[in-house]
Formats: C-alpha cells, sequence, structure tokens
C-alpha cells in the first residue's frame, strides 16, 4: 500500500509541475470566471496555478515524499 501511495504521489507531483511550468510558459492560459456561469475543474486548478507559485513548489515536495515512500535513497 505504502508503494502504490508513493507511485500516486509521485505522478501527482509531477502533474502540479508540468501544468506549473504550461502556465508560466503561458502555453495555458486560465479562462476568466464569470459570474453564474460554469466553470471545469481544469479551470479552477488553471486559475490557482497562475495565482499561487506554490504549486510548483507543492509538486516537488510531493515528488520527494512519493520517493522517499517507494524506498529511493535520495543524498538529502
Amino acid at each position: 500500500m505504502q508503494t502504490v501511495v508513493g507511485y500516486l504521489l509521485i505522478l501527482v507531483g509531477v502533474g502540479m509541475e508540468i501544468i506549473s511550468v504550461l502556465v508560466w510558459l503561458k502555453v495555458l492560459k486560465p479562462a476568466a470566471v464569470k459570474a453564474l456561469q460554469a466553470v471545469s475543474f481544469w479551470d479552477v486548478l488553471l486559475e490557482l496555478t497562475r495565482r499561487a507559485p506554490w504549486a510548483a513548489i507543492v509538486g516537488l515536495l510531493m515528488i520527494y515524499a512519493g520517493l522517499k515512500m517507494v524506498g529511493v535513497v535520495l543524498p538529502f
């Protein structure tokens, strides 16, 4: 179970990093959220990534935690 959770953390962390980099490069542009407009989960996630640069740091921490859970020996 620990291995499965470790791999899941790694995958989610890599996904957060990819989204953060694509938003930073302006490849992905969050949709403007208007009142009473139906928004998808991805629009909300992209808007959070655009406004909060912490998503990249959290992604790196998730990758680190996942590697530790899987059993990879890291120098720090």
